[in-house]
């Protein structure tokens, strides 16, 4: 079966072997995903727990790996990009 199929499964586009953004949770995790703030490494945790659930996606594009996760972040990536 295909991941876009599996609402159990977890894709992560990488960049190199390293994970990057967005990923994409199917509705069979959001519960257990809710709770991951009580696990030692938030959502990584989750993923972990079974890697038979998470697909690797490759991809070309280093952006994948910049995270924005709070107002200070966005800014930050909005200055990077301007420089470039």
């Amino acid at each position: 079966m295909s991941a876009k199929r599996r609402q159990d499964a977890v894709v992560i586009p990488c960049v190199s072997q390293r994970g990057g953004h967005p990923v994409l949770v199917g509705r069979d995790l959001w519960e257990e995903l809710a709770g991951c703030e009580r696990e030692p490494e938030g959502a990584r945790s989750v993923f972990r727990k079974e890697p038979g659930r998470v697909v690797r996606v490759p991809v070309d594009d280093p952006a994948i790996l910049r995270d924005v996760d709070t107002p200070t972040d966005l800014i930050s990536l909005q200055r990077q990009v301007a420089d470039e």
